[in-house]
Order: structure tokens, then C-alpha cells, then sequence
């Protein structure tokens, strides 16, 4: 009879189990549709202010912006988007393994390399391994907002102007379905606008008059598209 009694107490503690795991699972499809949601609200913006980027750009050719300034690499960042929790599979640890590959391609090229960081795993991480660490941000929850970025994409920009860095490049994970995200490297700086032309439907060329000047309207286009792609 006990060992009876045992196995019904088992099956209970297991059955228990499985309603927790699906109200879990429940939990966090909800997250992950809302969070789908907030990107693809977020993408239009993102478009938009490459194409103004570009326009504010041609209308200045005369005039290259310190963020669109090529120059020698001696110096790269890497600025990392990680999570702050663990549980998500390989999510943090391809991110990883991606940026220690290209560390080592630079160091064989000569080139020092440090780091932004953007979530609490990709901090612990390279200050366990060891890493100029230029400027971190956690915490940032399941709504992150710009102005809780700002202080990495500020630090970045800044070290960018000043010649502190040569290379931006963006890591993150690339989302293909719920169970597929690939780590992802894109180039943030120095920041290149897309090449296109617009034309009315007549075929004519036109642009718009800006106020105050296309070189003086760089400073905030570029910032706020830099802004765009890491949000």
C-alpha cells in the first residue's frame, strides 16, 4: 500500500508541475508576442530616419559628419545586446562565441577591441573573461526605452568623435522564429546612409529646404538614427 501511495503522490507532484510549466509557457508567449509587436511598431521609424539620414546627407556633400568619418582601424567596440536573466538557451552564449571569434581575428590584425554592454549577462561575462568594458547598461527589463540606452549609445558616439574608436559594431540576435535567433554584427559606425534616389513621379529630382542648415541638421539626424538601430 505505501509504495502504492508513493507513486499517486508522484504522479500528483508531477501533474502539479505541468500546470505551473504551461501557466509559465503562457507567461512568456504573451511577452514574446508583445515584444514581436513593440519591434515591428518600432521598424517604420527606424526606415524613416535612414531616409531622412540620406537626404540630410546628399544635400551636404561638401560635408562629412565626425559619425560618418572613415579612418585607419586601430580601435574597435563592440556594443553587445545580452539579456539580463538566463533561461533563454544559446541566446547569450552565440553572442558570445561570435564576438570572441572576431576579438581574435583583430588581435591577430593588431587592432584593440573593448566593449559596450547592454544587458547583465554580457557584463558578467567579459568581467569574469577580462575586457576594456567602455560603458554598461542593465536591467533593462521586457520594455526597454532609448532613454535607458543613452548612456551606452552617448558613451559610443562620443569615443567615436574623439577618436577613441575607429569601429562601431552593433551584436545582437537576429530573430528568425521562436526557436531560431542568430547572433547578428552590423556595423553602427562609422554610420553609412543607404544609397537611393527619390523622384517625383514626373521623374524630376527634389529634395527639401532645410532649416537651419543640412550640415547643422546632422547632428541630431545622425544621433537619433544610431538611436533607431540599437533600439
Amino acid at each position: 500500500m505505501s509504495a502504492a501511495k508513493e507513486i499517486r503522490g508522484k504522479i500528483k507532484s508531477v501533474q502539479n508541475t505541468q500546470k505551473i510549466t504551461r501557466a509559465m509557457e503562457k507567461v512568456a508567449m504573451s511577452k514574446m508576442r508583445k515584444a514581436q509587436e513593440r519591434m515591428g511598431q518600432a521598424r517604420p521609424y527606424a526606415q524613416k530616419m535612414m531616409e531622412v539620414m540620406q537626404r540630410v546627407a546628399a544635400a551636404s556633400s561638401d560635408f562629412t559628419h565626425p559619425l560618418m568619418a572613415e579612418r585607419p582601424v586601430k580601435r574597435v567596440t563592440y556594443l553587445l545586446v545580452t539579456t539580463d536573466r538566463g533561461l533563454c538557451g544559446g541566446l547569450n552564449i552565440n553572442i558570445f562565441r561570435r564576438v570572441l571569434t572576431e576579438m581574435k581575428r583583430h588581435r591577430e590584425e593588431g587592432v584593440e577591441v573593448q566593449f559596450a554592454l547592454l544587458g547583465g549577462k554580457g557584463l558578467s561575462y567579459f568581467r569574469r573573461i577580462g575586457g576594456t568594458v567602455l560603458a554598461s547598461a542593465t536591467g533593462l527589463g521586457d520594455k526597454p526605452t532609448v532613454s535607458q540606452m543613452l548612456g551606452v549609445i552617448n558613451a559610443v558616439t562620443e569615443a567615436y568623435e574623439n577618436g577613441e574608436t575607429d569601429r562601431v559594431y552593433l551584436v545582437s540576435s537576429e530573430f528568425v522564429n521562436t526557436m531560431t535567433q542568430q547572433p547578428a554584427v552590423v556595423q553602427l559606425l562609422p554610420a553609412k546612409a543607404p544609397e537611393s534616389e527619390t523622384t517625383t513621379e514626373a521623374g524630376f529630382g527634389w529634395d527639401y529646404l532645410y532649416e537651419p542648415s543640412a550640415p547643422e541638421l546632422m547632428d541630431t539626424v545622425i544621433q537619433r538614427y544610431v538611436e533607431s538601430i540599437v533600439y
